[in-house]
């Protein structure tokens, strides 16, 4: 048997089937930032939109299969709370709102009545209240930060009965995630610069399936961070490397299938010509790790992240 594969054996030709989704927004917004005193700052502000989402998909006998459009007015704000501790640190406060509107995020919309992307289904609702603080150290050769987050996503579809005509659903369910993360940079001398970053994400489904309650969302992992340095060395060459960690994640809602931890090593090399143009070179996975960058397709296709590569390239500056 032949297993080769004619160069001319591949002849694609067109069905006439095809699949075409848009959106069109306007909005008015209206954001400010006032200065309470010498140590307080206070920032805030709303956002109306009107959005109009149109979906139609047309199989090969020219007839279409799925032709629907959703129209709506969304409100949205937030509003923040700076106070100036000392000349080197500011602490601060903030609260805002999104809204995620059926088919806005990938221009598709759908049918099946309990799909969140069914034009009939109230927009999903994300909220977020946040702490945290920046601070500079050393003179201002150092800045470190770091805040915490609450974050919750309504209006999630559950569905109470599938077999129903049509099906039987709500959108009581939520998706919850507390986080904090911390940051560091600086100059340890005047050719030595570090820069590091960490985050933690507890996350969690409330949902009716008591299956899946209290389990962490799909592809958020847990812990993630990076750390990156530079060093300048004589006639204008700066080296520099760092490393990229990322988490496990779940891939499907009840956790019981996991897309593994992985961490990829990156290099840097940089020599500046003159003061107009550098020549920069991007090493990436230099340990050549093999790992998922993402998942999707609820799970049945993976992007495979970057193998061991490099790019040349060059920066002019006027």
């Amino acid at each position: 048997m032949n297993n080769v594969l004619e160069r001319n054996s591949y002849a694609p030709a067109r069905s006439g089937a095809f699949t075409r989704g848009e959106t069109a927004t306007v909005g008015i917004y209206a954001f400010d930032t006032v200065d309470l005193g010498s140590r307080w700052q206070a920032t805030g502000g709303a956002r109306w939109e009107r959005y109009d989402t149109s979906f139609r998909n047309v199989d090969a006998t020219g007839a279409a299969t799925v032709d629907l459009s959703a129209q709506d007015s969304l409100v949205s704000g937030k509003a923040g709370l700076v106070f100036r501790a000392t000349e080197q640190g500011n602490l601060y406060v903030g609260y805002g709102t999104s809204v995620t509107p059926p088919g806005t995020a990938n221009f598709t919309l759908s049918a099946q009545a309990n799909n969140q992307n069914n034009p009939s289904v109230e927009p999903q609702r994300s909220s977020n209240v946040e702490a945290g603080a920046k601070w500079d150290l050393a003179g201002g050769r150092a800045i470190l930060t770091g805040a915490v987050f609450h974050t919750i996503n309504e209006n999630v579809i559950y569905t109470v009965d599938a077999t129903s005509i049509p099906p039987l659903y709500n959108q009581d369910d939520r998706q919850v995630v507390n986080g904090v993360t911390l940051g560091a940079s600086g100059q340890v001398t005047p050719r030595w610069e570090v820069l590091a970053n960490i985050g933690y994400l507890d996350s969690r489904l409330e949902t009716q399936n008591s299956a899946n309650q209290g389990k962490r969302l799909v592809l958020t992992p847990e812990f993630s961070g990076s750390i990156w340095s530079t060093y300048t060395l004589p006639r204008g060459v700066t080296v520099g490397g760092g490393v990229r960690r990322t988490s496990l994640v779940y891939v499907n809602a009840a956790n019981t299938i996991v897309s593994p931890a992985y961490h990829v090593v990156d290099g840097l090399a940089e020599y500046a010509v003159n003061s107009h143009l550098s020549l920069r070179l991007n090493l990436y996975n230099l340990t050549n790790e093999h790992y998922v960058r993402n998942v999707n397709n609820n799970g049945g296709r993976y992007n495979p992240g970057t193998p061991r590569s490099a790019m040349l390239t060059t920066v002019f500056g006027f």
